[in-house]
Protein backbone atom coordinates (compact mmCIF):
# COMPACT_ATOMS: atom_id res chain seq x y z
CA UNK A 1 0.00 0.00 0.00
CA UNK A 2 1.28 3.58 -0.36
CA UNK A 3 0.01 7.13 0.43
CA UNK A 4 -0.19 10.41 -1.36
CA UNK A 5 1.47 13.17 -0.15
CA UNK A 6 4.03 12.28 2.03
CA UNK A 7 4.50 15.71 3.84
CA UNK A 8 2.10 18.88 5.09
CA UNK A 9 1.80 21.83 7.65
CA UNK A 10 1.69 20.68 10.82
CA UNK A 11 -1.39 22.28 11.46
CA UNK A 12 -3.03 19.63 9.86
CA UNK A 13 -5.93 19.67 7.62
CA UNK A 14 -3.46 17.51 4.56
CA UNK A 15 -5.75 15.14 2.51
CA UNK A 16 -4.12 11.62 1.93
CA UNK A 17 -4.86 8.95 -0.25
CA UNK A 18 -4.21 5.57 -0.22
CA UNK A 19 -3.46 3.40 -2.28
CA UNK A 20 -3.78 -0.51 -2.88
CA UNK A 21 -6.18 -3.43 -3.24
CA UNK A 22 -7.10 -3.38 0.72
CA UNK A 23 -9.62 -0.75 1.95
CA UNK A 24 -8.03 0.53 5.45
CA UNK A 25 -10.42 0.64 8.41
CA UNK A 26 -7.91 3.16 10.16
CA UNK A 27 -4.60 5.27 9.53
CA UNK A 28 -1.68 5.65 11.97
CA UNK A 29 0.51 8.98 12.29
CA UNK A 30 2.70 8.45 15.17
CA UNK A 31 0.44 7.74 18.33
CA UNK A 32 -2.59 9.97 16.03
CA UNK A 33 -5.00 7.66 14.87
CA UNK A 34 -7.46 8.93 11.15
CA UNK A 35 -10.58 8.02 9.99
CA UNK A 36 -11.50 7.91 6.71
CA UNK A 37 -13.90 10.55 5.23
CA UNK A 38 -13.98 8.16 2.10
CA UNK A 39 -12.96 4.72 1.95
CA UNK A 40 -9.31 5.63 0.67
CA UNK A 41 -9.30 9.75 2.14
CA UNK A 42 -8.19 10.86 5.41
CA UNK A 43 -6.95 13.78 7.04
CA UNK A 44 -4.35 14.90 9.06
CA UNK A 45 -4.64 16.42 12.50
CA UNK A 46 -2.66 19.30 13.84
CA UNK A 47 0.77 18.90 15.70
CA UNK A 48 2.58 20.62 18.01
CA UNK A 49 5.63 20.80 16.63
CA UNK A 50 7.29 19.80 12.65
CA UNK A 51 8.17 16.09 13.00
CA UNK A 52 8.06 12.97 10.74
CA UNK A 53 6.19 9.97 11.62
CA UNK A 54 5.79 6.47 10.81
CA UNK A 55 2.73 5.42 8.94
CA UNK A 56 0.41 2.47 9.85
CA UNK A 57 -2.51 0.84 8.55
CA UNK A 58 -5.62 -1.22 10.08
CA UNK A 59 -7.24 -3.65 7.73
CA UNK A 60 -10.15 -6.03 8.58
CA UNK A 61 -9.61 -9.61 8.64
CA UNK A 62 -12.10 -12.22 8.86
CA UNK A 63 -13.79 -11.32 11.98
CA UNK A 64 -10.94 -9.49 13.28
CA UNK A 65 -8.53 -6.36 12.39
CA UNK A 66 -4.45 -6.36 12.51
CA UNK A 67 -2.24 -3.56 11.96
CA UNK A 68 0.79 -3.56 9.97
CA UNK A 69 3.27 -1.24 8.68
CA UNK A 70 3.50 0.12 5.03
CA UNK A 71 7.41 1.24 4.99
CA UNK A 72 6.40 5.19 4.76
CA UNK A 73 7.03 7.91 6.95
CA UNK A 74 4.95 11.09 7.09
CA UNK A 75 6.78 14.76 7.88
CA UNK A 76 4.06 17.43 9.32
CA UNK A 77 6.56 20.45 7.89
CA UNK A 78 6.10 24.12 9.88
CA UNK A 79 3.81 26.70 8.15
CA UNK A 80 4.74 28.29 5.56
CA UNK A 81 6.31 31.83 6.15
CA UNK A 82 6.95 35.01 4.21
CA UNK A 83 9.91 36.93 4.60
CA UNK A 84 10.34 39.64 1.82
CA UNK A 85 9.30 40.99 -2.20
CA UNK A 86 11.02 41.99 -4.94
CA UNK A 87 11.52 44.22 -6.53
CA UNK A 88 10.90 47.68 -4.48
CA UNK A 89 9.18 49.65 -6.92
CA UNK A 90 6.43 48.82 -9.03
CA UNK A 91 5.15 49.68 -12.24
CA UNK A 92 1.97 52.14 -13.03
CA UNK A 93 0.82 49.90 -15.54
CA UNK A 94 1.51 46.44 -13.52
CA UNK A 95 3.05 43.15 -14.77
CA UNK A 96 5.45 43.69 -12.15
CA UNK A 97 7.01 40.34 -11.50
CA UNK A 98 7.13 39.79 -8.26
CA UNK A 99 9.61 37.73 -6.55
CA UNK A 100 8.50 36.26 -2.77
CA UNK A 101 11.21 35.09 -0.50
CA UNK A 102 9.94 32.81 2.42
CA UNK A 103 9.81 29.02 4.19
CA UNK A 104 8.14 26.00 3.75
CA UNK A 105 6.38 27.07 -0.01
CA UNK A 106 6.31 23.42 -0.63
CA UNK A 107 3.29 22.34 1.16
CA UNK A 108 1.17 25.33 -0.67
CA UNK A 109 -1.13 24.86 -3.28
CA UNK A 110 -2.39 27.54 -5.55
CA UNK A 111 -1.07 30.45 -4.01
CA UNK A 112 -2.97 33.58 -4.85
CA UNK A 113 -1.02 37.24 -4.36
CA UNK A 114 -3.93 39.95 -2.62
CA UNK A 115 -2.48 43.54 -2.84
CA UNK A 116 -4.41 46.42 -0.77
CA UNK A 117 -3.12 50.32 -1.73
CA UNK A 118 -3.39 51.96 1.65
CA UNK A 119 -4.80 55.32 1.42
CA UNK A 120 -2.45 57.85 -0.21
CA UNK A 121 -1.44 60.78 1.56
CA UNK A 122 0.90 64.11 1.16
CA UNK A 123 0.90 66.68 3.72
CA UNK A 124 -0.98 65.76 5.64
CA UNK A 125 -3.83 65.20 3.76
CA UNK A 126 -5.53 62.07 1.99
CA UNK A 127 -5.39 62.15 -1.81
CA UNK A 128 -6.40 59.19 -3.21
CA UNK A 129 -8.57 56.45 -1.36
CA UNK A 130 -7.78 52.57 -0.75
CA UNK A 131 -8.15 50.68 -3.17
CA UNK A 132 -8.35 46.66 -2.71
CA UNK A 133 -7.19 44.76 -5.97
CA UNK A 134 -8.37 41.47 -7.31
CA UNK A 135 -6.41 38.31 -6.14
CA UNK A 136 -3.32 37.60 -8.70
CA UNK A 137 -2.38 33.95 -9.31
CA UNK A 138 1.04 32.59 -8.51
CA UNK A 139 3.46 29.92 -9.06
CA UNK A 140 5.47 28.29 -6.25
CA UNK A 141 9.19 27.72 -8.15
CA UNK A 142 10.64 25.64 -4.82
CA UNK A 143 10.27 25.67 -1.18
CA UNK A 144 11.37 29.32 -0.60
CA UNK A 145 10.35 31.31 -4.31
CA UNK A 146 6.86 32.28 -5.16
CA UNK A 147 6.53 34.13 -8.47
CA UNK A 148 3.58 36.83 -9.02
CA UNK A 149 2.37 39.68 -11.28
CA UNK A 150 0.93 42.89 -9.86
CA UNK A 151 -2.40 44.00 -11.47
CA UNK A 152 -2.39 47.23 -13.15
CA UNK A 153 -2.81 50.50 -10.46
CA UNK A 154 -5.49 52.90 -9.73
CA UNK A 155 -2.89 55.79 -8.74
CA UNK A 156 -3.40 59.94 -8.72
CA UNK A 157 -1.99 61.88 -11.44
CA UNK A 158 1.42 62.53 -10.87
CA UNK A 159 0.34 66.24 -13.40
CA UNK A 160 -1.27 67.27 -10.49
CA UNK A 161 0.23 65.89 -7.21
CA UNK A 162 3.73 65.53 -8.08
CA UNK A 163 5.52 62.67 -6.88
CA UNK A 164 4.77 60.14 -3.88
CA UNK A 165 5.09 57.00 -3.03
CA UNK A 166 2.45 54.38 -1.41
CA UNK A 167 1.72 51.62 0.96
CA UNK A 168 0.75 48.28 0.01
CA UNK A 169 -0.02 44.96 2.06
CA UNK A 170 0.77 41.84 0.34
CA UNK A 171 -1.64 39.08 1.91
CA UNK A 172 -0.95 35.39 -0.01
CA UNK A 173 -3.73 33.14 0.39
CA UNK A 174 -3.56 29.29 -0.44
CA UNK A 175 -6.14 26.80 -0.71
CA UNK A 176 -7.11 24.57 1.92
CA UNK A 177 -5.29 26.64 4.94
CA UNK A 178 -8.24 28.85 5.59
CA UNK A 179 -7.17 28.98 9.50
CA UNK A 180 -3.53 29.04 8.82
CA UNK A 181 -4.78 32.33 6.75
CA UNK A 182 -5.82 34.44 9.67
CA UNK A 183 -2.32 34.54 11.18
CA UNK A 184 0.08 37.18 10.13
CA UNK A 185 2.92 35.44 9.11
CA UNK A 186 1.52 35.18 5.32
CA UNK A 187 1.57 38.85 4.85
CA UNK A 188 3.70 41.88 4.52
CA UNK A 189 3.45 45.03 3.88
CA UNK A 190 5.69 48.32 2.37
CA UNK A 191 5.94 51.76 1.39
CA UNK A 192 7.13 51.36 -2.21
CA UNK A 193 7.27 53.88 -5.26
CA UNK A 194 5.31 53.56 -8.49
CA UNK A 195 7.33 54.56 -11.67
CA UNK A 196 7.55 54.12 -15.02
CA UNK A 197 10.41 52.83 -17.16
CA UNK A 198 12.09 55.59 -18.41
CA UNK A 199 11.66 56.26 -22.75
CA UNK A 200 14.05 53.93 -24.87
CA UNK A 201 15.15 56.29 -27.51
CA UNK A 202 14.98 54.72 -30.95
CA UNK A 203 18.23 52.57 -32.07
CA UNK A 204 19.32 52.31 -35.64
CA UNK A 205 20.61 48.83 -35.94
CA UNK A 206 22.60 47.89 -39.48
CA UNK A 207 21.09 45.20 -41.29
CA UNK A 208 21.22 41.41 -39.29
CA UNK A 209 23.43 38.91 -40.09
CA UNK A 210 23.23 35.63 -38.15
CA UNK A 211 26.09 33.91 -39.78
CA UNK A 212 28.48 36.24 -38.21
CA UNK A 213 26.80 35.03 -34.69
CA UNK A 214 27.30 39.07 -33.08
CA UNK A 215 24.88 40.18 -30.65
CA UNK A 216 22.80 43.68 -31.11
CA UNK A 217 23.32 46.24 -28.79
CA UNK A 218 20.41 47.64 -26.66
CA UNK A 219 20.66 50.72 -24.81
CA UNK A 220 18.90 50.67 -21.88
CA UNK A 221 18.86 51.14 -17.88
CA UNK A 222 15.73 50.20 -16.12
CA UNK A 223 17.48 49.72 -12.55
CA UNK A 224 15.32 47.20 -10.70
CA UNK A 225 13.81 46.18 -13.73
CA UNK A 226 16.60 45.87 -15.65
CA UNK A 227 16.80 41.90 -15.48
CA UNK A 228 12.89 41.47 -16.26
CA UNK A 229 13.30 43.49 -19.48
CA UNK A 230 12.07 41.09 -22.99
CA UNK A 231 12.99 42.08 -25.98
CA UNK A 232 10.94 41.04 -29.09
CA UNK A 233 11.37 40.96 -33.26
CA UNK A 234 8.43 41.37 -34.87
CA UNK A 235 6.49 39.99 -31.56
CA UNK A 236 8.59 36.89 -30.96
CA UNK A 237 11.14 37.39 -27.99
CA UNK A 238 14.73 37.07 -28.02
CA UNK A 239 17.63 35.65 -26.35
CA UNK A 240 19.67 37.36 -24.02
CA UNK A 241 23.02 37.33 -24.26
CA UNK A 242 24.59 39.60 -21.74
CA UNK A 243 22.38 41.95 -19.47
CA UNK A 244 24.70 45.32 -17.90
CA UNK A 245 23.09 48.40 -16.15
CA UNK A 246 22.70 50.43 -19.29
CA UNK A 247 22.80 47.94 -21.57
CA UNK A 248 21.44 44.67 -22.99
CA UNK A 249 22.58 42.32 -25.38
CA UNK A 250 20.36 40.20 -27.60
CA UNK A 251 20.24 37.81 -30.30
CA UNK A 252 17.06 38.01 -32.85
CA UNK A 253 15.26 35.39 -33.81
CA UNK A 254 15.82 33.48 -37.15
CA UNK A 255 13.45 35.65 -39.77
CA UNK A 256 11.15 33.30 -41.03
CA UNK A 257 10.15 32.73 -37.55
CA UNK A 258 9.33 35.90 -37.43
CA UNK A 259 7.35 36.27 -40.53
CA UNK A 260 5.90 32.62 -39.96
CA UNK A 261 4.68 33.50 -36.30
CA UNK A 262 2.94 37.28 -37.92
CA UNK A 263 3.61 37.93 -42.07
CA UNK A 264 2.79 41.68 -40.71
CA UNK A 265 5.83 42.76 -38.69
CA UNK A 266 6.65 45.74 -40.97
CA UNK A 267 8.28 48.54 -39.25
CA UNK A 268 6.79 52.37 -39.99
CA UNK A 269 5.55 50.80 -43.27
CA UNK A 270 9.02 49.16 -44.22
CA UNK A 271 8.57 46.10 -45.88
CA UNK A 272 11.92 44.99 -44.96
CA UNK A 273 11.97 45.59 -41.47
CA UNK A 274 10.54 44.27 -38.36
CA UNK A 275 9.46 45.92 -35.43
CA UNK A 276 11.81 45.86 -32.48
CA UNK A 277 10.04 46.43 -28.77
CA UNK A 278 11.59 45.89 -25.26
CA UNK A 279 8.51 45.56 -22.57
CA UNK A 280 8.65 45.36 -18.72
CA UNK A 281 5.92 43.89 -16.67
CA UNK A 282 2.58 45.54 -19.01
CA UNK A 283 4.90 48.49 -20.26
CA UNK A 284 6.04 48.07 -23.85
CA UNK A 285 7.96 50.60 -25.91
CA UNK A 286 9.53 50.81 -29.57
CA UNK A 287 13.15 50.61 -29.82
CA UNK A 288 13.24 50.95 -33.41
CA UNK A 289 13.41 48.53 -36.55
CA UNK A 290 15.77 45.95 -37.72
CA UNK A 291 15.89 44.45 -41.16
CA UNK A 292 18.11 41.17 -42.09
CA UNK A 293 20.94 40.40 -44.48
CA UNK A 294 19.95 38.78 -47.32
CA UNK A 295 20.56 34.99 -46.59
CA UNK A 296 21.28 32.02 -48.76
CA UNK A 297 17.55 31.22 -48.15
CA UNK A 298 16.17 34.10 -48.92
CA UNK A 299 18.04 34.17 -51.86
CA UNK A 300 17.02 30.39 -53.20
CA UNK A 301 14.09 31.24 -52.59
CA UNK A 302 14.09 34.05 -54.66
CA UNK A 303 15.74 31.95 -57.82
CA UNK A 304 12.84 29.69 -57.29
CA UNK A 305 10.05 31.93 -57.52
CA UNK A 306 11.94 33.33 -60.34
CA UNK A 307 11.85 29.85 -61.76
CA UNK A 308 8.27 29.05 -61.13
CA UNK A 309 7.58 32.71 -63.08
CA UNK A 310 9.34 31.76 -66.30
CA UNK A 311 8.16 28.06 -66.21
CA UNK A 312 4.41 29.26 -65.83
CA UNK A 313 4.99 32.11 -68.60
CA UNK A 314 6.64 29.53 -70.83
CA UNK A 315 3.82 27.54 -70.42
CA UNK A 316 1.30 30.39 -70.88
CA UNK A 317 2.84 31.12 -74.15
CA UNK A 318 3.23 27.53 -75.19
CA UNK A 319 -1.03 27.14 -74.47
CA UNK A 320 -1.45 30.09 -76.66
CA UNK A 321 0.50 28.99 -79.56
CA UNK A 322 -1.38 25.61 -79.95
CA UNK A 323 -4.59 26.97 -79.64
CA UNK A 324 -3.71 29.58 -82.13
CA UNK A 325 -2.58 26.98 -84.58
CA UNK A 326 -5.60 24.90 -83.68
CA UNK A 327 -7.73 27.35 -84.21
CA UNK A 328 -6.18 28.51 -87.60
CA UNK A 329 -6.07 24.58 -88.77
CA UNK A 330 -10.03 24.52 -88.35
CA UNK A 331 -10.95 27.72 -90.51
CA UNK A 332 -9.08 26.12 -93.16
CA UNK A 333 -10.25 23.31 -92.98
CA UNK A 334 -14.20 24.10 -93.12
CA UNK A 335 -13.83 27.59 -94.64
CA UNK A 336 -11.93 27.16 -97.72
CA UNK A 337 -13.55 25.78 -101.24
CA UNK A 338 -12.54 22.76 -102.37
CA UNK A 339 -9.96 22.39 -105.01
CA UNK A 340 -11.90 21.39 -108.26
CA UNK A 341 -10.90 18.10 -110.31
CA UNK A 342 -8.76 18.75 -113.43
CA UNK A 343 -9.21 16.25 -116.01
CA UNK A 344 -6.59 15.86 -118.25
CA UNK A 345 -7.27 14.55 -121.68
CA UNK A 346 -5.36 11.86 -122.97
CA UNK A 347 -4.52 11.91 -126.70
Amino acid sequence: MSIQPLFGPMLGGTNITVSGPCVPVYLHFGHAVLEPSDDFIFETQPVRSPQTVPVYVTLRQMNATTMRSIGLNFTYKDMPVILDVFPKTLIVEGGTQMTVIGENFDIISNPKMNVTQLPITTNGSTIFAQVEYPPSPCSANNDTHIECKTPHLELPSTEIHGVFTAQYDFVFSFDDYKEYQETNITSISFYLPVSRPPQVTKHHWPPYDAKKGEPLDLQIAWGEFQNQAVVRVGGLACTIAKRYDNQILFFPPVEQDVLLLNANTACYASPDSHTVDVQVGNNNQRAGCLSYAESNYMMVIVIVASCVGVIIVVGICIGCYVKYRKRTYQICSNGLPSRPNYVIPMN
